[in-house]
């Protein structure tokens, strides 16, 4: 599906925007749109820092809720 979202995207930019075709012009933010959403509203986690610890060193995990 992601391939399908890409290609909307991609001809939307490609037609709508340089070549002035207002139907793919509305495709491409459609498909814009499904994406954003599709990130907004996906559960997975994703990896915002790694590091090895070395023996004796500790982390400290917090939270901050979402807005």
């Amino acid at each position: 599906m992601s391939w399908l979202i890409r290609l909307g995207i991609r001809r939307g930019w490609r037609n709508g925007v340089v070549n002035g075709n207002k139907a793919w012009l509305y495709a491409g933010a459609a498909a814009l749109l499904l994406r954003m959403l599709g990130r907004a509203f996906s559960k997975e986690e994703s990896v915002v820092y790694r590091e090895v610890l070395q023996a004796g060193e500790r982390i400290v995990i917090t939270h901050e809720p979402r807005v």
